[in-house]
């Protein structure tokens, strides 16, 4: 387990919707100082809200490993981050869980290998994009996946969208997390 956790796992990472663009290579035992620098920065020039992160992950690719140091870091840091380990698969997704995002500066959202897999994280995924074009910021983490996958909807986003398309299970239309 120790060694799993000193495993050196590169992300690609940048940013969205703010004055900080470009692509920086982190690892995970020091990429948090980089990632949580770039969070500050930002942090500072944004007016005050109910939560300061959103995290939108699979829980079963990064729920426990990448997403858990991530969200220990930015909380023990002072930064009020939203994650919800409470819905379990097959529920719908919760107003709550909306409105949180809305309540939020910006969101983080870990793109992993099953991500687009699960219509919770696409429902997350839709709203984090109506709040962007709203002024609500987005910071994308690539973990084991290639940022052209998510871009140009290939790979596994590209596969699980068609099916959502198909089923009409976005927006909100339930469904739970699969």
């Amino acid at each position: 387990m120790k060694e799993r956790e000193n495993e050196r796992k590169k992300i690609s990472f940048f940013c969205s919707g703010c004055s900080l663009h470009g692509v920086f290579e982190i690892e995970t035992q020091n990429g948090f100082r980089k990632l949580l620098y770039t969070l500050f920065f930002f942090y500072s020039f944004h007016p005050q809200r109910i939560h300061d992160v959103f995290l939108s992950f699979r829980g079963e690719d990064t729920g426990f490993t990448f997403t858990d140091h991530l969200y220990k870091a930015l909380v023990g840091r002072g930064i009020r981050t939203f994650r919800d380990n409470q819905l379990r698969i097959g529920e719908a997704i919760a107003l709550e869980l909306l409105k949180a995002i809305e309540e939020s500066r910006f969101s983080i959202i870990v793109f992993s290998e099953n991500y687009a897999r699960s219509t919770w994280c696409l429902d997350e995924l839709v709203k984090i994009m109506e709040c962007k074009d709203m002024g609500h910021a987005v910071f994308p983490i690539f973990y084991h996946v290639e940022p052209s996958e998510v871009r140009k909807q290939s790979g596994r986003f590209g596969e699980a969208l068609p099916v959502m398309k198909k089923t009409g299970r976005t927006r909100y239309q339930g469904g739970g997390r699969p």
